[in-house]
C-alpha cells in the first residue's frame, strides 16, 4: 500500500535535499517574506507532519514533544521566539521520519486506511479516508512546502534546481 506516494515523497525529498545543500545555517532563519515562515520553521513543520503520519500508522513520535506545539498547524515562529533547531537537527529528524514512514506505509492495514478520517480541516473536502490524509501528507502537503522553499531560494538569489 502507498507505493506511488512513497515514490513521489522520495522525489520531493530529493528536491528538498538539493535545496538545502547550499543553504547556510543563518539563512534557514530568514523568513520567506515579511509574512512568511523561515525555512527552519517549515522543516520543523514537515518533521511534525511525518510524526502525525507515523501515529496514524500506529508508529512512534520521533520529533521532540515541544516541536509539536511549536511547528503544528496554525502556529508561527512569532508564537515562540526561542531559537529554532539547527539545520543538522531538522535534517536528521526529517530523514528519520522518512525512513520510518517508508517502512511502515507498505504494512498499513487497508481496512483501517479506508475508514473516514477525523480531521476537521478536510471535513467537506475530497479527502475522506485515513489513506487520503496520509497520501496528502506525503505528496501535496509536502510539495506545497517544498514550493515555499523554492520561492525562498529564488528571492534570496539562489539558482533554480530544476
Amino acid at each position: 500500500m502507498f507505493e506511488r506516494e512513497i515514490r513521489l515523497n522520495g522525489l520531493m525529498n530529493r528536491l528538498l535535499t538539493g535545496m538545502l545543500a547550499d543553504m547556510e545555517e543563518a539563512q534557514l532563519l530568514a523568513p520567506i517574506s515579511d509574512v512568511g515562515n523561515p525555512p527552519a520553521w517549515i522543516l520543523g513543520h514537515l518533521a511534525v507532519c511525518n510524526d502525525y503520519a507515523l501515529r496514524m500508522l500506529g508508529g512512534p513520535r520521533l520529533a521532540p514533544a515541544e516541536w509539536h506545539k511549536r511547528f503544528g498547524r496554525g502556529m508561527s515562529p512569532k508564537d515562540d521566539p526561542s531559537p529554532l533547531p539547527s539545520k543538522k537537527e531538522l535534517v536528521e529528524k526529517l530523514a528519520e521520519g522518512r525512513e520510518h514512514l517508508a517502512a511502515a506505509l507498505p504494512k498499513a492495514d487497508p481496512e483501517r486506511m479506508n475508514q473516514p478520517h477525523n480531521v476537521e480541516l478536510f471535513k467537506d473536502s475530497p479527502i475522506q479516508t485515513q489513506a487520503d490524509i496520509l497520501a496528502h501528507l506525503l505528496t501535496t502537503h509536502f510539495a506545497g512546502h517544498v514550493g515555499q522553499l523554492s520561492v525562498w531560494r529564488r528571492t534570496h538569489g539562489k539558482p533554480p534546481l530544476v
